[in-house]
C-alpha cells in the first residue's frame, strides 16, 4: 500500500477497488493496520517505552519514532489526545485508544482516480 498526495494506492488498493461498482462519498472506510508486525500488546509496550524515554515532551512531538512525519498530525487529531499535552499526562485509557487507532487506522474513501491514470505492469 502506498500513501500518495491524493490518497492511498498500490496493488492491494487497486484490487479492492475493482470490487466496488459505484462510490458513494464517505460510504466506505478502509481500516489500515499501521503496525502489522506488532500485536496490540507489543505495540502498547513499544509506546510505553517511547513515552518513558520522552516523558517531558508533548504528545504531538512524541510519535516520531512510530509514524512518518506527515501522518503524525492526523494520528494526533484522530486519537482525541490534545497534541500539546505532556506525555506524563496521557492516561492508560488514552494510550490504549492510540494503540487501537494505529491497529485500525480509518481512511474514508471519497473517490477513485480516473481510469486514464490506471497503471498496467
Amino acid at each position: 500500500m502506498l500513501f500518495t498526495h491524493f490518497g492511498i494506492s498500490g496493488p492491494l488498493v487497486l484490487s479492492a477497488s475493482s470490487h466496488i461498482e459505484q462510490i458513494t462519498p464517505g460510504r466506505y472506510t478502509v481500516k489500515i493496520d499501521l503496525k502489522p508486525g506488532l500485536t496490540d500488546q507489543k505495540l502498547d509496550l513499544r509506546i510505553q517505552r517511547d513515552f518513558s524515554e520522552n516523558i517531558n515532551r508533548i504528545f504531538g512531538n512524541s510519535l516520531s519514532k512510530l509514524l512518518p512525519a506527515k501522518l503524525i498530525p492526523v494520528a494526533v487529531r484522530l486519537s482525541g489526545i490534545n497534541g500539546d499535552r505532556r506525555i506524563n499526562q496521557v492516561t492508560r485509557e488514552e494510550r490504549l485508544k492510540l494503540v487501537q487507532l494505529l491497529k485500525a487506522f480509518p481512511v474514508t474513501v471519497k473517490a477513485f482516480r480516473p481510469i486514464e491514470e490506471a497503471i498496467v505492469t
